[in-house]
């Protein structure tokens, strides 16, 4: 699994200029992948949707019975 932010020098308002940073991107892409699989997936996700995962994923963690 991979997590990254976003690169500013894929903001709308430089893509395709040549420019090499741009103002910051409130996105990041998350990549998973199977354990000895070729597949794989990728989202991007916002701020809203990135907190949603970090809470959904530590009520998980923290419960004695995951949520299935």
């Amino acid at each position: 699994m991979t997590f990254r932010a976003v690169p500013g020098h894929c903001h709308p308002s430089v893509r395709g200029t040549g420019a090499d940073d741009g103002p910051s991107v409130d996105y990041a892409r998350l990549w998973v992948t199977e354990h000895g699989d070729e597949a794989s997936a990728v989202v991007v996700l916002d701020r809203d949707q990135i907190t949603e995962l970090r809470d959904t994923l530590t009520r998980w963690l923290d419960s004695r019975d995951p949520v299935r």
